[in-house]
């Protein structure tokens, strides 16, 4: 029996050496600070791209009722100030943070966050993994016809179609923890 909790202690503590080796090594090479970096320079030029297009749209065709989907989710950002907090958020960052927290678990229970279209509506539920829930249950988010998420070679693809019937899609490259020579 002590043997048996000898074990348990020496791999917990050997797990714990490797954990503080790691942050360790990727803190002396400054891994983290690229990564970060970089999804952050491709989300504020894509974010400056949209803003960009709005502008060369009003420039030819005048001012006109904005309707696309990803401008709507824009402006939840900016209204949110959630820019306060996180200054590095814009909607594909954001859209990404809720992916990867819905795969993460709450106090040993794993939880997921649905987000599926119900009745025009784009929806979000945050549930236990094995809940029960019925789609009238989630949270309004956005008026929206349709929604298809895709997942392939690590490019995230989001379709959807506003009320209107206006098709939009959303590809976000969703990159891999690499070594990354200073």
């Amino acid at each position: 029996m002590n043997t048996i909790l000898l074990l348990r202690v020496g791999l917990f503590l050997a797990l714990v050496l490797t954990a503080f080796l790691l942050l360790k090594y990727l803190k002396e090479h400054k891994v983290l600070n690229s990564v970060a970096d970089s999804v952050y320079e491709k989300a504020k030029a894509q974010e400056s791209e949209r803003q960009a297009e709005q502008q060369m749209l009003i420039l030819l065709e005048g001012r006109q009722e904005k309707t696309n989907l990803l401008y709507k989710l824009d402006l939840l950002v900016l209204q949110s100030n959630i820019r306060k907090f996180i200054p590095f958020a814009s909607t594909e960052i954001l859209l990404v943070m809720t992916i990867i927290l819905s795969a993460a678990g709450y106090a040993g229970v794993a939880y997921l966050t649905r987000i599926y279209c119900f009745e025009g509506w784009l929806m979000e539920l945050f549930t236990p993994e094995t809940g029960k829930f019925s789609p009238g249950d989630g949270e309004k988010v956005l008026p929206m016809a349709a929604l298809v998420l895709d997942i392939t070679d690590g490019l995230l693809r989001i379709e959807f179609s506003d009320p209107s019937g206006e098709r939009n899609v959303l590809k976000i490259v969703l990159m891999q923890a690499r070594e990354v020579t200073p």
